[in-house]
């Protein structure tokens, strides 16, 4: 068996280890790595939990045998903004710094986020240390582009990926996007990944449709939901609908309730809020239904559902639009 010499580190700007499905994506990875007889380490850059949620405390651990670190030292962001700001400048610091002392030139590091400065800066460390520096991406670029001012969108586009020594891509459509244009270098599509073990799981099912994921129109459909469930509830009425997640922002949550109370079916919808990765699997294996009304979009034709895998893992029937690489 080979020795576990060769490091890997995932840094990111995702919260880690309760979060969505960019976390679920690196814990995938990671466990995959371990898998293989390499050793791994999460890195976050940014400090994620917000102090009305706070799902983890620690800034350092381990989680289900993975290694993760906030350079931060704190997960818990400030409520004033210009101190985030001011953190997020100082973490890509503290990445540099961490990338001179403790990586080496055996060592592997996979970009998981967005963020160019921070990557600037990892990048000059692999220069002087000399490691491999891939990049995770699993959105289209304009996609990415669209959250940034046009400055941030200009240095993005036309500098971003040319920062790495590969690329790990989520969908064929992203394998042929960057193959057609200047990244000459080495792509690798990695499909979603999904840990089968974690949804091996025995529970009570109930008369619940369930979405679980992040309240969004434009990426899942939420609303396009809520009209469908209101819609067939008179011919099922023993039927709930259940959210696990939360809203991007509040005016859109406001939007949802509206939305429910507008086709007077808040009684039959329930609203979880955010759950630990870990309580997943059981959460979602209480129901009949799970359900993902994921519009026709850039979004939906580049990327893929993390969470349709799990979905598919508990063996519970899935409704779920065809688009993108869904089909497949």
């Amino acid at each position: 068996m080979q020795d576990k010499k060769q490091k890997i580190y995932i840094v990111t700007d995702f919260p880690f280890p309760y979060g969505y499905a960019g976390t679920s994506r690196i814990i995938s990875y990671a466990k995959g790595f371990s898998y293989n007889n390499f050793n791994s380490t999460v890195l976050c850059i940014r400090k994620t939990e917000s102090h009305n949620r706070i799902l983890n405390k620690k800034p350092e651990g381990e989680f289900e045998g993975i290694r993760f670190k906030y350079l931060s030292n704190s997960t818990v962001k400030s409520r004033f903004l210009l101190i985030r700001r001011l953190n997020n400048y100082l973490m890509a610091f503290r990445l540099f710094l961490y990338g001179l002392v403790y990586i080496d030139k055996t060592s592997t590091v996979i970009y998981y986020s967005p963020l160019t400065h921070t990557a600037i800066l990892l990048k000059l460390s692999s220069f002087v240390k000399g490691f491999k520096l891939l990049k995770e991406e699993n959105e289209h670029p304009s996609v990415r582009a669209k959250l940034m001012n046009k400055a941030q969108a200009y240095v993005f586009h036309h500098y971003h990926y040319m920062l790495f020594d590969g690329l790990l891509v989520i969908t064929r459509k992203l394998y042929n996007y960057f193959n057609n244009t200047n990244f000459n270098k080495p792509i690798l599509h990695i499909p979603m990944l999904v840990d089968l073990d974690r949804f091996n799981v025995k529970v009570q099912k109930e008369k619940i449709i369930t979405y679980s994921g992040m309240l969004s129109n434009k990426k899942d459909g939420i609303n396009i939901l809520i009209q469908s469930f209101a819609e067939i509830i008179n011919e099922f009425p023993e039927f709930k609908l259940r959210f696990i997640g939360v809203a991007y922002t509040k005016e859109e949550q406001i939007q949802h309730e509206k939305l429910i109370k507008n086709l007077k079916i808040r009684e039959k919808v329930l609203f979880s809020g955010r759950v630990k990765n870990d309580e997943i699997p059981r959460e979602i294996s209480k129901s009949t239904i799970l359900v993902l009304p994921r519009p026709n979009s850039i979004q939906a034709q580049n990327g893929f559902p993390t969470k349709l895998g799990e979905y598919l893992a508990t063996g519970i029937p899935v409704i779920v639009t065809s688009v993108g690489e869904i089909p497949d």
